[in-house]
Formats: structure tokens, sequence, C-alpha cells
């Protein structure tokens, strides 16, 4: 048996995110390591940047 104890947790999330107007789908995944922050300003980063995926799609000029 092996035995590890983290010293700071980590934070990470996977998901799918469906695009603005049908227009397909972004898997995006996301992994904070060695992270002084608490783990709810880790959480609120890892959600910002699923935001900031959709967001480009969103207001993305399209030809």
């Amino acid at each position: 048996m092996i035995a590890f104890r983290a010293r700071r947790p980590s934070a990470g999330k996977a998901g799918v995110i469906s695009l603005p107007d049908g227009t397909g789908q972004m898997v995006v995944a996301v992994f904070i390591k060695k992270s002084d922050l608490p783990f709810a300003a880790r959480e609120r980063a890892i959600a910002n940047i699923g935001r900031a995926v959709y967001d480009f799609f969103l207001f993305a000029d399209t030809p």
C-alpha cells in the first residue's frame, strides 16, 4: 500500500461546454496544482476559464 498526503490540495474539473447557437461543443479540462490560494479561489479560477472559453466563441467574429 502506498501512502500519500498532499501538502497543498489541488483542484480540477473537466466538462463539456455547449457553444452558442448550437455551433458545437468544447471539452475543457483544468487542473490547478500546488497553489497557496484557498480552495474557493481555485474553483473560481477554474470557473473563469470555462467562462472565457464560452465568451470567446460567443463574441468571436464569424466570416
